[in-house]
């Protein structure tokens, strides 16, 4: 017999105190800086929902793939397999034509959250999630988008907040959820 299925709520909270115990390890240990990347990524990553860029959509569409404005990154995965199936010519980067976009980069989230390290030692450990959970909802933004054709849609090419907002499908769809 299976266990019951976790909440997504109580996947995300694992996730966030796993994150939380990840920073208060010694950096200097080969492979933990690489960890705390991983974990920043999977608890924005994984069971959140994002919105598309126009590009997205539209391309997908013209295949037969219908995708909704907002989609959670597993199944934009799902659908981006469909789609490259049925595109074999489309340019891939790392055998995909899809990826999700970080406005704010893994490695600044990282930086902060390492820097906050002495400030999240004296808290409790219930309070010092709630202050990465917040953290991250303050300052997590991120969209999905294709690779190739979308390269120059991020942040460290230069581009504003402006001028991405005009390429997604619901600008307001980009905030992290926890």
């Amino acid at each position: 017999m299976k266990p019951p299925k976790k909440s997504r709520e109580a996947i995300i909270n694992a996730q966030l105190k796993n994150l939380f115990l990840d920073l208060l390890k010694d950096t200097s240990v080969k492979g933990v800086d690489a960890q705390i990347g991983a974990a920043i990524r999977g608890v924005t990553q994984n069971y959140q929902v994002y919105t598309v860029t126009k590009k997205l959509q539209e391309l997908y569409k013209s295949v037969g793939i219908e995708v909704p404005n907002v989609i959670e990154h597993s199944k934009l995965k799902t659908l981006t397999g469909r789609a490259m199936k049925l595109l074999p010519n489309e340019p891939r980067v790392n055998k995909t034509i899809a990826m999700t976009e970080h406005i704010v980069e893994i490695a600044e989230i990282k930086s902060y959250l390492l820097s906050m390290v002495d400030t999240l030692k004296e808290m409790s450990e219930g309070d010092a999630i709630e202050y990465i959970k917040n953290y991250l909802n303050e300052n997590v933004k991120m969209f999905h988008k294709l690779i190739h054709h979308e390269s120059d849609l991020q942040s460290r090419q230069g581009m504003t907040w402006t001028e991405l907002e005009s390429e997604l499908v619901d600008p307001t769809k980009i905030g992290i959820v926890l």
